[in-house]
């Protein structure tokens, strides 16, 4: 598996960030076959949409998308993680201002070692789980800064469990930043409670680049554990279809005292490879956790994204 992904990232560097491989007829397939089932899609949730409602509204775009991503991460303690997920959103058109319905994957592999989300049963961690989540996202804005977001469903796994989820936003601009704020609160019938929080302040040096100062925190009932990560981060775009990110982050937690756990540098590095809906994302990463002694960990990860729907 590591040998393909390798080799999938060769034929990437080759092909210049798609500039290349998508010329003439490789090109123009590439193009219809997207096409082809993008409007396959739209037509398919057109007619949920005219069976839901007796009337429609001609014109309006539901925003209704399947995105779907595989990601490959390993480090260099034995660690190797694959995720392949999907998420599928309807946007309903007589409410596509309000109302929204989703079915989201969460599907994590570790083929050594465990994986570092906590997220890998004990007695087989080769094999995760998979989970599907059938959402239905109500939106309401609040006023022209804020807004936020209700929603509930089912997990479909071995124990099913339902949930009810609540997001709150909200964006302000200052003389000499932006600030953008949220807090979340999620339910579940058998995991209990979770909330979560953070603010984000943004700088726009110049048009190509922005600093950015991260605070997030979070906790669990089921493990009465309180989390913070924070630290800066800074985006430049190198081109129109390129970007770098530069990450520090440390993170916190409360057992039994509130100490450092873990430093982290980690770049983010993105390419559009084709349009709207074909990109990869490159990052290497560098931490020292407290688990380990602060011992140096270093991996990386690749990650492709494909998009169909109405854009």
């Amino acid at each position: 598996m590591l040998k393909l992904y390798i080799k999938i990232f060769i034929i990437i560097l080759l092909c210049r960030g798609g500039e290349v491989c998508a010329q003439g007829s490789f090109k123009e397939k590439i193009d219809s076959g997207h096409s082809m089932i993008s409007e396959k899609f739209g037509k398919s949730v057109n007619r949920l949409d005219n069976f839901v409602f007796t009337e429609k509204e001609l014109n309006k775009d539901t925003g209704s998308r399947v995105y779907f991503f595989n990601k490959v991460s390993f480090a260099n303690d034995g660690q190797f993680l694959n995720e392949i997920n999907y998420r599928l959103s309807l946007r309903l058109p007589r409410l596509s201002k309000s109302l929204q319905l989703s079915f989201d994957s969460n599907n994590k592999t570790p083929v050594n070692g465990n994986s570092d989300e906590g997220e890998v049963d004990n007695s087989d961690n080769r094999k995760v789980e998979e989970k599907v989540e059938a959402n239905l996202h109500h939106f309401l804005k609040l006023s022209k800064l804020a807004s936020m977001r209700t929603s509930g469903g089912l997990t479909a796994s071995s124990q099913p469990q339902i949930f009810s989820k609540l997001y709150f936003s909200r964006e302000d601009s200052f003389q000499y930043f932006n600030m953008t704020t949220y807090l979340g609160s999620e339910w579940y019938s058998r995991d209990r409670f979770s909330q979560s929080s953070g603010i984000t302040l943004s700088k726009k040096i110049s048009d190509l680049s922005t600093f950015r100062y991260i605070v997030e925190q979070g906790w669990r009932e089921s493990t009465n554990i309180v989390s913070l990560s924070t630290g800066p981060s800074y985006i430049y775009f190198l081109s129109k279809r390129r970007s770098i990110e530069y990450n520090f982050r440390f993170d916190y937690e409360n057992k039994p005292h509130f100490y450092l756990t873990n430093l982290r540098f980690f770049i983010n590095y993105r390419q559009k490879l084709h349009k709207d809906w074909l990109y990869y994302d490159l990052g290497p990463y560098i931490s020292f956790s407290r688990e380990e002694n602060f011992k140096q960990v270093h991996g990386a990860y690749l990650k492709l994204e494909v998009a169909f729907g109405e854009f």
